[in-house]
């Protein structure tokens, strides 16, 4: 991908990804928010606890994780931006959170529950740059 490509990617959501200047393919962490007083966990990050109303700090998820669901979307909602079929995975991070998330290509062939994936920025659509997951060690 040339430097010119990379300048026209926009992050369909900003604070989702730890760098969201990471170039696709790039693993990186998933940026949420831990709560000073309660401890929840929340993705995306939060501006106060959805709990209990405390304060919170902005932290960065492991880069793996455990695949614990998956399916296949082969109807596209209304609006869709991304192109069927594809895969999506519901994963359990180690700070006690789980979060839904596209599958590559690779991972959605050979997919198979309690595996280690890791997140990564992923191009979902053109211009569009997000997070996804894959096989851990895979990049």
């Amino acid at each position: 991908m040339s430097d010119e490509n990379l300048s026209t990617l926009q992050p369909v959501r900003a604070g989702l990804l730890a760098d969201d200047t990471a170039p696709p393919g790039s693993t990186t962490a998933l940026l949420a928010s831990r709560c000073e007083a309660c401890d929840l966990v929340a993705f995306p990050k939060r501006e106060h606890c959805e709990r209990c109303g405390g304060d919170v700090e902005p932290i960065a998820l492991s880069t793996r994780a455990t695949l614990i669901a998956h399916t296949e979307v082969i109807h596209p909602p209304p609006d869709a931006k991304v192109e069927v079929p594809y895969g999506v995975g519901l994963v359990r991070f180690p700070e006690g959170i789980s979060i839904l998330g596209l599958l590559d290509d690779a991972l959605r062939q050979e997919v198979t529950v309690g595996i280690e994936v890791e997140t990564f920025s992923h191009e979902a659509f053109e211009g569009g740059l997000t997070y996804g997951y894959r096989r851990a060690g895979a990049d």
